[in-house]
Protein backbone atom coordinates (compact mmCIF):
# COMPACT_ATOMS: atom_id res chain seq x y z
CA UNK A 1 0.00 0.00 0.00
CA UNK A 2 1.15 3.55 -0.55
CA UNK A 3 2.59 5.03 2.60
CA UNK A 4 4.54 8.00 3.88
CA UNK A 5 8.23 8.21 3.08
CA UNK A 6 10.35 6.83 5.96
CA UNK A 7 11.92 9.58 8.00
CA UNK A 8 9.11 12.04 7.37
CA UNK A 9 6.02 12.95 9.31
CA UNK A 10 2.72 12.92 7.45
CA UNK A 11 4.16 14.79 4.42
CA UNK A 12 1.40 17.43 4.46
CA UNK A 13 0.98 20.00 1.71
CA UNK A 14 -1.51 22.67 2.73
CA UNK A 15 -4.43 20.89 4.40
CA UNK A 16 -4.26 17.66 2.42
CA UNK A 17 -2.13 14.63 3.17
CA UNK A 18 0.07 13.68 0.24
CA UNK A 19 1.68 10.23 0.38
CA UNK A 20 4.25 8.92 -2.04
CA UNK A 21 3.52 5.52 -3.55
CA UNK A 22 6.64 3.61 -2.51
CA UNK A 23 5.54 0.55 -4.50
CA UNK A 24 5.83 2.64 -7.66
CA UNK A 25 9.17 4.08 -6.54
CA UNK A 26 10.50 0.59 -5.83
CA UNK A 27 9.33 -0.65 -9.23
CA UNK A 28 11.26 2.16 -10.93
CA UNK A 29 14.33 1.42 -8.80
CA UNK A 30 14.31 -2.22 -9.87
CA UNK A 31 13.82 -1.16 -13.49
CA UNK A 32 16.99 0.95 -13.24
CA UNK A 33 18.86 -1.91 -11.60
CA UNK A 34 17.97 -4.45 -14.28
CA UNK A 35 18.08 -2.10 -17.25
CA UNK A 36 19.91 -3.70 -20.19
CA UNK A 37 22.01 -0.84 -21.56
CA UNK A 38 23.43 -1.28 -25.10
CA UNK A 39 26.91 -0.37 -23.82
CA UNK A 40 26.87 -2.91 -20.98
CA UNK A 41 30.32 -4.49 -20.55
CA UNK A 42 31.33 -7.28 -18.24
CA UNK A 43 27.91 -7.40 -16.64
CA UNK A 44 28.09 -3.74 -15.55
CA UNK A 45 25.85 -1.21 -17.27
CA UNK A 46 26.46 2.46 -17.93
CA UNK A 47 25.89 4.87 -15.06
CA UNK A 48 22.48 6.54 -14.96
CA UNK A 49 22.74 10.23 -14.02
CA UNK A 50 19.78 12.04 -12.46
CA UNK A 51 20.14 15.85 -12.39
CA UNK A 52 17.79 17.86 -10.15
CA UNK A 53 18.14 21.61 -10.59
CA UNK A 54 17.04 24.42 -8.22
CA UNK A 55 16.35 22.18 -5.22
CA UNK A 56 15.87 25.28 -3.05
CA UNK A 57 12.38 25.42 -4.62
CA UNK A 58 11.51 21.80 -3.74
CA UNK A 59 8.84 21.03 -1.13
CA UNK A 60 9.34 18.67 1.81
CA UNK A 61 7.68 15.56 0.29
CA UNK A 62 9.88 15.87 -2.81
CA UNK A 63 13.01 16.12 -0.65
CA UNK A 64 11.95 13.12 1.44
CA UNK A 65 11.53 11.16 -1.78
CA UNK A 66 15.03 12.25 -2.84
CA UNK A 67 16.48 10.99 0.45
CA UNK A 68 14.61 7.70 0.06
CA UNK A 69 16.01 7.20 -3.43
CA UNK A 70 19.53 8.09 -2.33
CA UNK A 71 19.40 5.55 0.52
CA UNK A 72 18.06 2.76 -1.67
CA UNK A 73 20.25 3.40 -4.71
CA UNK A 74 23.61 3.31 -2.91
CA UNK A 75 24.53 -0.01 -4.49
CA UNK A 76 23.21 0.85 -7.93
CA UNK A 77 25.06 2.54 -10.79
CA UNK A 78 23.13 5.77 -10.35
CA UNK A 79 24.57 9.23 -9.72
CA UNK A 80 22.20 11.84 -8.31
CA UNK A 81 23.29 15.45 -8.77
CA UNK A 82 21.30 18.21 -7.10
CA UNK A 83 21.92 21.93 -7.40
CA UNK A 84 20.71 24.69 -5.11
CA UNK A 85 21.51 28.27 -4.11
CA UNK A 86 23.04 28.16 -0.64
CA UNK A 87 22.13 31.81 -0.06
CA UNK A 88 18.48 30.73 -0.05
CA UNK A 89 18.96 28.18 2.74
CA UNK A 90 18.61 28.61 6.48
CA UNK A 91 18.14 26.07 9.26
CA UNK A 92 14.36 26.07 8.80
CA UNK A 93 14.54 25.36 5.06
CA UNK A 94 13.40 21.78 4.27
CA UNK A 95 16.49 21.29 2.09
CA UNK A 96 18.81 21.89 5.07
CA UNK A 97 18.11 18.40 6.49
CA UNK A 98 18.74 16.79 3.10
CA UNK A 99 22.06 18.62 2.73
CA UNK A 100 23.13 17.60 6.25
CA UNK A 101 22.21 13.98 5.51
CA UNK A 102 24.04 13.95 2.16
CA UNK A 103 27.45 14.66 3.73
CA UNK A 104 27.32 11.62 6.02
CA UNK A 105 29.92 8.92 5.16
CA UNK A 106 28.89 6.86 2.16
CA UNK A 107 25.96 9.13 1.29
CA UNK A 108 27.42 11.85 -0.88
CA UNK A 109 29.25 15.15 -0.88
CA UNK A 110 28.56 18.86 -1.19
CA UNK A 111 30.62 20.77 -3.76
CA UNK A 112 30.59 24.56 -3.54
CA UNK A 113 31.01 26.65 -6.67
CA UNK A 114 31.87 30.32 -6.51
CA UNK A 115 30.26 32.77 -8.89
CA UNK A 116 31.90 33.58 -12.22
CA UNK A 117 33.67 36.92 -12.11
CA UNK A 118 33.67 39.41 -14.95
CA UNK A 119 37.44 39.02 -15.49
CA UNK A 120 37.14 35.22 -15.55
CA UNK A 121 34.29 35.27 -18.08
CA UNK A 122 36.06 37.72 -20.40
CA UNK A 123 39.38 35.88 -20.09
CA UNK A 124 37.95 32.44 -20.82
CA UNK A 125 35.49 33.31 -23.58
CA UNK A 126 36.65 36.59 -25.08
CA UNK A 127 33.12 37.93 -24.57
CA UNK A 128 32.67 41.47 -23.31
CA UNK A 129 30.64 41.49 -20.08
CA UNK A 130 28.53 44.51 -19.12
CA UNK A 131 27.37 44.79 -15.50
CA UNK A 132 24.22 46.55 -14.28
CA UNK A 133 22.67 46.95 -10.84
CA UNK A 134 19.12 45.69 -10.42
CA UNK A 135 16.33 47.59 -8.67
CA UNK A 136 15.19 46.67 -5.15
CA UNK A 137 11.62 45.97 -6.37
CA UNK A 138 10.25 43.35 -3.91
CA UNK A 139 13.46 43.01 -1.93
CA UNK A 140 16.55 40.76 -1.92
CA UNK A 141 14.43 37.62 -1.50
CA UNK A 142 12.77 38.15 -4.91
CA UNK A 143 14.03 36.02 -7.80
CA UNK A 144 14.92 39.02 -9.96
CA UNK A 145 17.58 39.10 -12.69
CA UNK A 146 18.07 40.75 -16.07
CA UNK A 147 16.05 38.09 -17.86
CA UNK A 148 13.17 38.94 -15.52
CA UNK A 149 13.06 42.30 -17.28
CA UNK A 150 13.96 41.53 -20.89
CA UNK A 151 13.84 38.52 -23.24
CA UNK A 152 15.52 38.68 -26.68
CA UNK A 153 13.36 37.23 -29.47
CA UNK A 154 15.65 38.18 -32.38
CA UNK A 155 18.96 39.97 -32.91
CA UNK A 156 17.12 43.30 -33.11
CA UNK A 157 13.97 42.65 -31.07
CA UNK A 158 13.20 41.98 -27.39
CA UNK A 159 10.28 41.89 -24.95
CA UNK A 160 10.95 44.19 -22.00
CA UNK A 161 9.56 45.97 -18.95
CA UNK A 162 11.39 49.36 -19.01
CA UNK A 163 10.12 50.74 -15.65
CA UNK A 164 12.46 48.35 -13.77
CA UNK A 165 15.34 48.32 -16.27
CA UNK A 166 18.58 50.09 -15.31
CA UNK A 167 18.81 53.28 -17.38
CA UNK A 168 22.28 52.42 -18.65
CA UNK A 169 21.09 48.98 -19.75
CA UNK A 170 18.06 50.44 -21.56
CA UNK A 171 20.33 52.98 -23.29
CA UNK A 172 22.78 50.28 -24.36
CA UNK A 173 20.03 48.24 -26.00
CA UNK A 174 18.77 51.32 -27.82
CA UNK A 175 22.30 52.17 -28.93
CA UNK A 176 22.58 48.70 -30.47
CA UNK A 177 19.38 49.23 -32.44
CA UNK A 178 17.31 46.71 -30.48
CA UNK A 179 13.58 47.42 -30.58
CA UNK A 180 11.78 46.85 -27.27
CA UNK A 181 8.21 45.55 -27.10
CA UNK A 182 7.02 47.06 -23.82
CA UNK A 183 5.06 44.73 -21.54
CA UNK A 184 2.16 46.30 -19.58
CA UNK A 185 2.50 46.45 -15.80
CA UNK A 186 -0.39 44.09 -15.07
CA UNK A 187 1.03 41.35 -17.31
CA UNK A 188 4.54 41.77 -15.93
CA UNK A 189 3.30 41.41 -12.36
CA UNK A 190 0.67 38.70 -12.83
CA UNK A 191 1.74 36.45 -15.71
CA UNK A 192 5.52 36.95 -16.17
CA UNK A 193 5.02 38.37 -19.65
CA UNK A 194 8.70 39.28 -20.03
CA UNK A 195 9.68 35.62 -19.57
CA UNK A 196 9.68 34.52 -23.21
CA UNK A 197 11.69 31.56 -24.47
CA UNK A 198 12.95 31.99 -28.04
CA UNK A 199 13.64 28.65 -29.74
CA UNK A 200 14.50 30.28 -33.08
CA UNK A 201 14.43 33.89 -34.32
CA UNK A 202 10.88 35.18 -33.71
CA UNK A 203 9.59 31.75 -32.64
CA UNK A 204 8.56 32.09 -29.00
CA UNK A 205 7.12 30.14 -26.06
CA UNK A 206 5.43 32.02 -23.22
CA UNK A 207 2.89 31.56 -20.43
CA UNK A 208 -0.85 31.91 -20.95
CA UNK A 209 -2.53 35.07 -19.75
CA UNK A 210 -0.61 37.90 -21.46
CA UNK A 211 -2.81 38.85 -24.44
CA UNK A 212 -1.30 42.32 -24.91
CA UNK A 213 2.27 41.02 -24.99
CA UNK A 214 1.29 38.17 -27.29
CA UNK A 215 -0.37 40.62 -29.67
CA UNK A 216 2.75 42.82 -29.68
CA UNK A 217 4.87 39.80 -30.60
CA UNK A 218 2.52 38.66 -33.35
CA UNK A 219 2.41 42.19 -34.79
CA UNK A 220 6.21 41.98 -34.97
CA UNK A 221 5.91 38.81 -37.10
CA UNK A 222 6.65 36.42 -34.24
CA UNK A 223 5.16 32.93 -33.93
CA UNK A 224 3.91 32.45 -30.36
CA UNK A 225 3.07 29.23 -28.50
CA UNK A 226 1.69 29.38 -24.94
CA UNK A 227 1.20 26.95 -22.04
CA UNK A 228 -0.56 27.18 -18.65
CA UNK A 229 1.51 28.78 -15.91
CA UNK A 230 -0.68 28.10 -12.87
CA UNK A 231 0.51 24.52 -12.11
CA UNK A 232 4.17 25.47 -11.66
CA UNK A 233 5.45 28.78 -12.99
CA UNK A 234 3.30 31.28 -11.11
CA UNK A 235 3.88 29.76 -7.68
CA UNK A 236 7.64 29.32 -8.14
CA UNK A 237 8.47 32.45 -10.18
CA UNK A 238 9.81 30.31 -13.02
CA UNK A 239 8.71 30.92 -16.60
CA UNK A 240 9.75 29.03 -19.75
CA UNK A 241 13.30 30.45 -19.75
CA UNK A 242 13.73 29.28 -16.13
CA UNK A 243 12.40 25.79 -16.90
CA UNK A 244 14.83 25.11 -19.75
CA UNK A 245 18.61 24.87 -20.11
CA UNK A 246 20.06 25.71 -23.56
CA UNK A 247 22.94 23.36 -24.43
CA UNK A 248 23.81 24.68 -27.90
CA UNK A 249 23.30 28.01 -29.59
CA UNK A 250 23.79 28.84 -33.27
CA UNK A 251 26.65 31.40 -33.38
CA UNK A 252 24.89 33.09 -36.30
Amino acid sequence: MPGPVPGGSDCRIGHQEQFIDLDTVEAHRLAVRHHEHPHRRGGRGAIAVLVLDDLHWADKPSLLLLQYLARNLRNERVLIIGTYRDVDLDRQHPLADAVAWSVLPGCGAVVTFSGTTRDHAEGRTGVTVLEYDLPYFRGPEACLHLLSLVSPVDVDLAVAYPPLMPTAFWSELKRRGIRLLEVPEEEFAATQATNVLTVAPRRCIMLDGSPVTRRLLEMADCEVVTFPGAPLSFKAEGGPTCLTRPVLRDPE
